[in-house]
């Protein structure tokens, strides 16, 4: 799904199945979420900053997921005011997340 390293192009959301993102530091991964049905996977930091993510994220079992580049994903954000928001609070619900 998405490698670290690497810039992410794509948003995925989760119909069917687990997704999680991990890093590898030394010899051990360092889980850092597991996203299950009506979550979205994406490289945060990628998605943000536009430059390489520092995790990978890979599929758990079998699984249905729907993709929108970033690049159409930014289009519909200036052009409909709900997708704009929904936009938004993705990014505050992270925000949120990584300062716990």
């Amino acid at each position: 799904m998405f490698k670290e390293g690497r810039t992410g192009s794509q948003l995925y959301l989760i119909e069917k199945g687990i997704a999680r993102a991990y890093s590898v530091r030394g010899n051990k991964e360092l889980t850092y979420w597991f996203g299950t049905e009506g979550d979205v996977a994406i490289s945060y930091y990628s998605y943000i900053s536009n430059k390489p993510g520092y995790e990978t994220i890979e599929l758990l079992e079998d699984s249905v997921l729907y993709s929108i580049s970033l690049e159409n994903l930014h289009a519909l954000y200036s052009t409909n005011i709900e997708i704009a928001n929904w936009g938004r609070k993705l990014a505050e619900i992270e925000l949120i997340r990584t300062e716990q």
